[in-house]
């Protein structure tokens, strides 16, 4: 099959670049079955392998093709959630993505107007409709910046000149480094019917900016409700609204400190405690492996 043919690439290069110690299929399931292959042929089955996918097992199938992997990484909870369905819970590790905190501006809340942050690709799963749908229901005057590009753009700007609210829409585009082009934001929102990890959660926590968002797996593990942000469930654009709402009236906005706590729910993500963590869990399995031999 074309699997197999693939295996036989990764094997012949394993040949020329010398054995590894320990190997990570990541970008799909069927890199588990792919390594395993690769790695097998040669009595390399000592070798330690750990499956590290960034998003949800529905979206690449293949489920069963993770149990060639010893161990799995999961970028959230809800991911590891996910791989538990079929796989031991003692196997799975969660991880997230490093983040550089350290050292950040904290960024200004503007007082007079509501200013919404959407930073990302416009794609069909960020579910940006979402977010148009919400503000076409505020009552009080909000703007929103959109920085970040994609196929979906002309479907969303639609949508926001059929709602006759695009005046309230600066659509910056894509940016190398999006970060320099936020002077001010009150509150980040991700609609996105999924995220493995979510970098703008993150980011933007670091930053002190609060962020409401859907349970989508990711942020969940970030926000928590009324220290650093809101949840609310995929698609659900009236609470949405409601939460946008309340932020206007001051009622919700209080609750947030300026500095937003987020600091200390993202200082798990910092980039040193990520590559410890990543580096025990390979030594871990460098050891049992090398003991079991």
């Amino acid at each position: 099959s074309g699997l197999h043919q693939y295996a036989m690439k990764y094997r012949q290069a394993i040949e020329e670049k010398g054995r590894p110690d320990i190997v990570i299929a990541t970008q799909s399931t069927s890199l588990s079955y792919i390594c395993n292959v690769a790695l097998n042929g040669k009595n390399y089955n000592v070798i330690p392998q750990i499956s590290w996918l960034h998003g949800p097992v529905s979206a690449y199938g293949g489920r069963e093709l993770l149990s060639f992997s010893n161990s799995h990484m999961a970028l959230c909870n809800k991911l590891g959630d996910d791989l538990a369905l079929a796989l031991d819970r003692e196997n799975i590790y969660v991880v997230g993505n490093p983040v550089q905190i350290k050292n950040l501006d904290v960024i200004n809340r503007p007082k007079e107007i509501l200013t919404i942050l959407s930073l990302g690709r416009l794609s069909p799963e960020k579910d940006i409709e979402t977010l148009i749908n919400a503000l076409a229901i505020l009552k009080k005057p909000w703007r929103l910046i959109v920085v970040g590009d994609g196929g979906h753009y002309s479907t969303l700007r639609t949508l926001a000149e059929e709602k006759n609210i695009n005046e309230n829409i600066q659509w910056t585009g894509w940016h190398e480094n999006p970060w320099d082009t936020v002077k001010e934001a009150s509150v980040t929102v991700i609609s996105s019917l999924y995220e493995g990890f979510s970098m703008t959660t993150a980011e933007s926590l670091a930053r002190g900016i609060p962020v409401v968002t859907t349970k989508c797996g990711g942020p969940e593990d970030m926000v928590v409700e009324g220290v650093n942000g809101w949840l609310y469930q995929v698609g659900d654009y009236i609470r949405l609204a409601e939460i946008l709402s309340k932020i206007q009236d001051g009622s919700k906005n209080n609750a947030i400190p300026r500095e937003c706590e987020a600091i200390i729910v993202v200082d798990k993500n910092d980039v040193e405690k990520t590559k410890n963590c990543i580096n025990e869990i390979m030594n871990t399995f460098k050891h049992e492996f090398s003991t079991s031999d």
